[in-house]
């Protein structure tokens, strides 16, 4: 028997010889045989009990009353649609438009296609009479339960709340939609439901106990109880869940400041100051101590959960602009988006968030970047694989923006420069950036186009497109004066470049496409680095022949990668660069 924190466990044999890993807790209502199970709890395998429910009264009591931050950070907010309970003997539910101020609970879930229950304009004065209950999937059914036997009168679901066939209606409400999860009493996650049908109060019978006599080292002889440990490695790299998987609900887990979160094993929730479990320790711990919180948690499933899970933003605000901006986008285009044209829509909260923690330093959203810094921006790179990189098939944003690509992406070099550890400079120049949004309501979402007019050193090269599966560009580029001659290492590509191409499938096999360097940073390491050769970065672009309709002059262009700059001597400082005014769309 070993013991880690206060969670016991042990390594058994059944008569097979199988080896099986439990937990063990004291019999609830028995004497703990131990100080070591003395304050355990073992999991709780009805979700939707009165226990469950009154631990969550307790957790949201506390929080509500004692937490500055939270309470700071929860904003008085009643969407213009809610789902109102009621019971007398069932339940009963009803659409109440402009409701009276009054904590709500907001449901964080994964669709799982189109839903047969959702306000249109048809249905709302229906719906505004009686909603049935029967007519509703599974999981909203028992996010009803949860709300009730809470104690809350409201629940705020979007398939029900938006009027899904209502353009207006919608640019509207996800407008809205930073002030709804912020202001929410608290959100329920439902982390093991994949769709809207699967529901997520099972019964946890895979985590049903044994009683046991057992004997401890000082002979103290008695029962105890055993459950057994249903953990996944806790390397994997998928996450258990469904729910972090998805690009909506990453700004609903970071908006909220109370999240209850159902996982297989049991429940469990957090603040912005503590969190809690429903089964084990019912320890309160702060964010300063997080790092040693996973040891609490004898599942590794838990653990992930609660990776996840971010209320208050927390995460990201740690950090200055342009730095928080990186870390938010690069989790979020992680995660998949159902329809492409949502990119932005989904992360318009974090945008909302993100500017009023900011304030003025970041300056205008535009199109996934901001003003401030914009150029250090838009040195973002594909981070996955080629084969799940993509254009979208309608125009969604701007090439220099990350959100006209679907994909993951990160910002390597951008992130050494902006955290100052070496001596750079800009040497770009933005003269104007701009763009066209779908409607004003979203001034944070859609845009239907956009420009950057930039002044930058450039170099015209021919780059050969080797493999266009690979995953990142490859070295095989050159200046377009250098003659292409074989060099030592068997290839003709100047290795003072290293090219990150977007797309590289856009270009046939072996071809030799034209395109064009635009120097953005230059930095030297720092002084007490024995490398003293200087860096830089760059947008990779390509020419295009557009009418520009706004009158700008100069040669247009689109980004299609970056480049890094390397050697000595530097590849800009040969004399063959020269200063340029373009746009960018």
């Amino acid at each position: 028997m070993q013991r880690e924190a206060d969670i016991c466990f042990s390594i058994l044999t059944n008569s097979l010889g199988e080896l099986g890993e439990f937990f063990i807790y004291t019999v609830p209502g028995a004497k703990p045989l131990s100080h070591h199970l003395g304050h355990t709890l073992p999991p709780n395998l009805v979700p939707n009990s009165h226990l469950s429910f009154e631990r969550a009264r307790r957790w949201l009591k506390a929080c509500t009353q004692e937490h500055i931050r939270c309470q700071a950070f929860n904003t008085p907010y009643m969407p213009t649609r809610i789902l109102e309970i009621s019971k007398d003997n069932n339940i009963a539910v009803r659409l109440v438009t402009n409701p009276p101020a009054a904590p709500y609970t907001t449901l964080s879930y994964c669709w799982g296609g189109d839903q047969a229950a959702k306000a249109t304009i048809d249905c709302l004065p229906a719906y505004e009479s009686n909603i049935p209950v029967d007519s509703l999937p599974k999981t909203i059914r028992e996010a009803l339960i949860v709300t009730q036997g809470i104690g809350l009168r409201y629940l705020w679901v979007d398939a029900l709340c938006i009027i899904q066939d209502s353009e207006e209606d919608k640019s509207l409400q996800i407008s809205q939609m930073h002030r709804i999860y912020r202001g929410s009493h608290f959100t329920i996650a439902t982390t093991v439901a994949n769709t809207s049908a699967d529901g997520f109060l099972h019964p946890r019978t895979s985590y049903r106990g044994t009683i046991l006599r057992a004997r401890f080292d000082d002979n103290v002889f008695g029962h105890i109880l055993i459950t057994p440990n249903q953990a996944a490695p806790i390397s994997a790299d998928v996450p258990d869940h469904r729910l972090f998987t998805r690009g909506w609900t990453f700004q609903e887990n970071q908006l909220s400041t109370r999240i209850i979160a159902y996982t297989d094993r049991e429940m469990v929730y957090q603040c912005l100051e503590s969190r809690h479990r429903d089964g084990g320790d019912d320890l309160s711990i702060a964010f300063d101590s997080s790092r040693s919180f996973g040891r609490f948690f004898p599942d590794n499933t838990i653990r992930r959960v609660l990776s996840y899970l971010d209320p208050g933003n927390r995460s990201f605000a740690g950090y200055r602009h342009p730095l928080a901006w990186f870390r938010a986008t690069e989790v979020y285009t992680s995660r998949e988006l159902t329809v492409p044209g949502d990119k932005l829509p989904a992360l318009a909260a974090i945008a909302e968030e993100y500017r009023l923690v900011q304030g003025p330093q970041a300056g205008t959203y535009l199109g996934g970047l901001w003003k401030e810094d914009f150029l250090l921006q838009c040195l973002w790179t594909v981070t996955a694989a080629a084969r799940e990189v993509r254009r979208p098939a309608e125009y969604r944003a701007p090439s220099w923006s990350w959100a006209s690509v679907d994909g993951s992406v990160g910002w390597v070099d951008a992130t050494q420069f902006s955290h100052q550890r070496m001596d750079y400079e800009v040497t770009a120049r933005l003269a104007a950036v701009g763009t066209t949004l779908y409607s004003e309501q979203e001034d944070l979402g859609r845009v239907t186009g956009g420009f950057a007019r930039i002044s930058a050193r450039m170099r015209q090269i021919v780059w050969r497109n080797l493999d266009p599966s690979a995953m990142y560009g490859s070295h095989e580029g050159r200046a377009c004066e250098d003659p292409g001659e074989e060099r030592k290492d068997g290839t003709a590509a100047d290795r003072r470049l290293h090219l990150s191409m977007d797309m590289r499938s856009e270009w046939p096999s072996e071809s030799e496409v034209l395109l064009w360097c635009a120097e953005v940073c230059k930095m030297r390491k720092a002084p007490e680095s024995r490398d003293a050769r200087v860096r830089g970065g760059g947008l990779l672009l390509e020419e295009v022949q557009q009418q520009d309709e706004a009158g700008r002059t100069g040669r247009t262009f689109r980004r299609v990668g970056i480049v890094s700059f390397r050697g000595n001597p530097y590849w800009f400082d040969d004399g063959r660069s020269e200063r340029r005014e373009i746009n960018i769309i």
